[in-house]
């Protein structure tokens, strides 16, 4: 659906399903991520906030690296599928295993190797969506010349990315964290969590 006209004004199925619709992956992860990675491995895990915190706050210096090196290996990159989608393609199994083993840390690790579990696993999981996220948002100005149709494009991905985020956080609390009378607050069940971790997963390979 890519190789159409630059001067088309709507937009069609072939862009819904490989433009709009993936964004829900990147919504999924910075669901659980923003809501959930800190408190698990803090509340749940019993990490100190001081490394949880340092773990996740040195990944985006991580971000701050590898982004640019990302985009611009895209940039030069010549094959039969074009310049961008083996990149978005190929960002799918990574980022689900890599989204997955975040929350199953090795047994006997200490707070400080588990920091480092933190801070390896949540920035190979965000460079691997970058993957995806940095294509597909370059691909869209490729799409069209029209002014509107861009401006629709990204207003739509956007709003399927916070659908995704919002959606997967609810159904989390209503359907995985249900509280218990061991555990009252649903989001202290370390149970849980497996659930939690292979559903993210699933929708964030599902969608990519």
């Amino acid at each position: 659906g890519f190789s159409r006209g630059m001067e088309r004004d709507d937009i069609d199925d072939d862009w819904i399903r490989e433009q709009i619709l993936p964004a829900i992956a990147n919504g999924v992860k910075n669901a659980a991520f923003a809501t959930y990675l800190m408190l698990y491995f803090n509340q749940v895990v019993g990490v100190p906030a001081g490394i949880v915190g340092t773990a996740l706050a040195c990944t985006l210096l991580v971000d701050a690296f590898v982004d640019p090196a990302i985009g611009r290996w895209a940039d030069v990159t010549r094959s039969r599928w074009g310049r961008r989608h083996p990149f978005i393609y190929g960002s799918a199994v990574p980022t689900a295993i890599f989204f997955i083993l975040t929350w199953f840390p090795p047994d006997g690790l200490t707070h400080v190797q588990l920091g480092f579990w933190i801070f390896a696993m949540a920035s190979l999981t965000r460079a691997s969506i970058s993957l995806f996220e940095i294509n597909a948002s370059a691909m869209a100005p490729e799409l069209s010349d029209v002014y509107a149709t861009r401006t629709k494009l990204f207003s739509l991905r956007y709003w399927f990315g916070y659908a995704g985020s919002f959606g997967f956080a609810a159904f989390s609390l209503a359907v995985i964290f249900v509280a218990t009378d061991q555990y009252p607050v649903g989001q202290l069940n370390p149970d849980s969590y497996a659930n939690f971790a292979i559903l993210g997963a699933a929708l964030i390979f599902i969608a990519i």
